[in-house]
């Protein structure tokens, strides 16, 4: 599992992004990756027993997400996990529980996962 850099809150504070910086040296017309492992984090909100089932084609969203984590831990970019007050929306479900172990879970009380 890659480790997370600075972890004091839940979340790391942002870093500042200097687009122009970054693409000094590159032609115009070039494509250049943007986003580097070292300067990123995968967050999965809120994929919980209770709430899945009430987003539209929630299936899809599943897979989807699955497949998302298995990219992520392919690329080595870490990756936190965000639960809504699981004692009363249920745990993460268990098909994306299996895909994103041994990453860290954040639990939290408030809506508001970027608070």
């Amino acid at each position: 599992m890659p480790a997370l850099r600075s972890l004091r809150s839940p979340i790391a504070p942002a870093r500042e992004f200097d687009y122009h910086e970054r693409m000094k040296g590159t032609a115009s017309n070039s494509t250049q990756l943007l986003l580097r492992r070292d300067d990123a984090l995968a967050v999965i909100i809120d994929v919980q027993e209770k709430l899945l089932p009430a987003i539209a084609d929630h299936e899809a969203l599943l897979a989807r997400t699955v497949a998302f984590t298995t990219a992520m831990k392919t690329l080595g970019v870490p990756l936190l996990v965000s639960e809504q007050y699981p004692k009363g929306l249920g745990p993460t479900v268990p098909e994306l529980r299996s895909a994103v172990d041994g990453f860290p879970f954040w639990s939290r009380r408030r809506s508001a996962a970027w608070r």
